[in-house]
């Protein structure tokens, strides 16, 4: 048994509020190019999951009733199928997790033709973020490499998620010994819910979807030198752009956004598991106008500062304390991609990441550094909030924002 850590609390109580919407499922997909021995591949998802917990969890109770991660030490995870799916892989994942009692991740083997074949892992959020799917892979391959003789570095320790999801509940102890609680209520002092994506009562929209941008190399570099002439990260300047354009579109003087952040401790690093929580940043936009764009530069960056320094306390207990419904509308995050090549004995594995049409937000901002140097931005919405025509504006409008701050600073897009 092992049990939830905050984030996962909150997640599992929007699963009960909203179930089987799909909107909280991680999946990627490993093309294996080469000669693979799937008997091996079997026994190397069996080793897998005796090291990492989460490839065998389920929702269960604990002794107190609470609900916490039970341990299926019997079942295998990788089912081997004749085909890829009737539907296509992006429907197949799509398919929600109607019951959390079951297996949270699933894994799909089925052969292309006579020389590749796919693997596909479907992951619910509890037991996976966005840092985990790499350490899964990786996991995989060097279990493979190990039962086919191929030269593959074995993973690293996996970190005790029981003394992690512990330490996480004393954070929120600590947060009110600490003077965090004061913080938050100060930060977030009369904030209404739903203020950034309102819209009127007589408008329907669509459903769910995602919007998705590129930058090629030479406006992601130009972007990575403002960030660091500004002695920021990208997450800074997105976080500007992401600000500014939202205050322009709803006429509003503040906006809040939720920034994803990695309460992943050293010696997890090996760890499949969800150690990533949404925080609230709110930032007031007194200017708008691209000319404004440095100083809101500055606000964001001292708010990013204050989360480092108050972000131990979960979100979990900032909305149960400011008694706050639903006061993230908005999310962005900013990560390294998963995809990639790797060789693995006498194949290779080439990993995609896959994007669903659904996010756990109204509006989520995704932004990922590429392998080639590119940076890809996919802006997901949620039916009634936004629709496809208002995200496309939102992704044109924040990287416009940014263009302009790289030609009136850089000149070299």
């Amino acid at each position: 048994m092992i049990p939830f850590a905050p984030q996962q609390e909150q997640l599992y109580v929007g699963e009960l509020v909203s179930p089987g919407t799909g909107r909280n499922t991680v999946p990627l997909c490993v093309t294996i190019g080469g000669p693979l021995e799937l008997a091996a591949l079997e026994r190397a998802v069996r080793q897998a999951a005796a090291r990492q917990p989460m490839l065998r969890a389920r929702v269960g109770s604990d002794e107190e009733g609470e609900a916490a991660f039970t341990l299926d030490e019997s079942a295998s995870p990788l089912q081997v199928q004749a085909h890829a799916p009737d539907e296509g892989v992006i429907e197949f994942c799509r398919r929600p997790f109607d019951n959390l009692d079951d297996p949270l991740v699933r894994l799909w083997w089925w052969p292309i033709d006579g020389h590749r074949s796919q693997l596909l892992v479907i992951a619910h959020h509890l037991v996976m973020d966005g840092t985990s799917g790499p350490v899964l892979v990786d996991e995989l391959a060097a279990a493979y490499a190990a039962e086919t003789g191929g030269a593959v570095p074995a993973p690293g320790a996996v970190g005790d998620l029981r003394t992690y999801a512990a330490r996480r509940s004393q954070d929120a102890l600590r947060s009110e010994r600490d003077a965090g609680d004061d913080f938050w209520a100060k930060a977030l002092e009369d904030l209404p819910n739903g203020q950034i994506l309102a819209r009127l009562a007589d408008t329907s929209i669509g459903g769910d979807g995602v919007v998705v941008r590129s930058l090629d190399v030479t406006a992601a570099s130009a972007l990575r030198r403002v960030a660091r002439a500004h002695r920021a990260g990208l997450p800074v300047l997105f976080g500007a752009a992401l600000a500014g354009q939202l205050a322009q579109d709803r006429g509003r003087g503040e906006v809040v956004v939720g920034i994803a952040m990695d309460h992943r401790p050293p010696g997890y690093e090996h760890t499949v598991g969800m150690f990533v929580d949404v925080l609230p940043l709110r930032i007031q936009v007194s200017d708008h106008s691209p000319a404004a764009f440095d100083d809101l530069l500055w606000k964001v960056r001292d708010g990013l500062l204050d989360l480092l320094d108050y972000g131990g306390t979960p979100s979990a207990r900032i909305f149960r304390l400011l008694r706050l419904r639903k006061p993230i509308e908005v999310s962005l995050s900013v990560r390294s991609s998963w995809n990639g090549s790797r060789a693995v004995g006498n194949t290779t594995w080439s990993v995609e990441e896959l994007r669903l049409p659904e996010s756990p937000y109204p509006c989520t901002v995704d932004v990922t550094r590429e392998p080639d140097g590119t940076i890809t931005v996919a802006v997901y919405h949620q039916g009634p909030h936004l629709d496809a025509e208002e995200a496309s504006a939102l992704a044109d409008g924040l990287l416009g924002r940014l263009l302009e701050c790289v030609d009136a600073r850089d000149g070299a897009v």
